[in-house]
């Protein structure tokens, strides 16, 4: 008897913040805030789809 695989959708997500190079060099501590707030924001829009997030570099998630 064959099973199923069980199979579970996976995403790539890329967000980018316009200027943030530029936030970067003339005040990094607001340019990290930024970044927070975009992590917390994406982190609030996979909790409403019951997703979580694997990995993250800077902008880039894994879901």
């Amino acid at each position: 008897m064959q099973t199923e695989p069980n199979r579970k959708p996976s995403v790539i997500f890329f967000s980018d913040i316009i200027g943030d190079t530029r936030l970067m060099g003339q005040d990094e501590n607001a340019a990290f805030e930024l970044m927070k707030l975009n992590l917390k924001i994406l982190q609030e829009v996979l909790a409403n789809y019951r997703g979580t997030s694997s990995k993250s570099w800077g902008m880039v998630h894994l879901q």
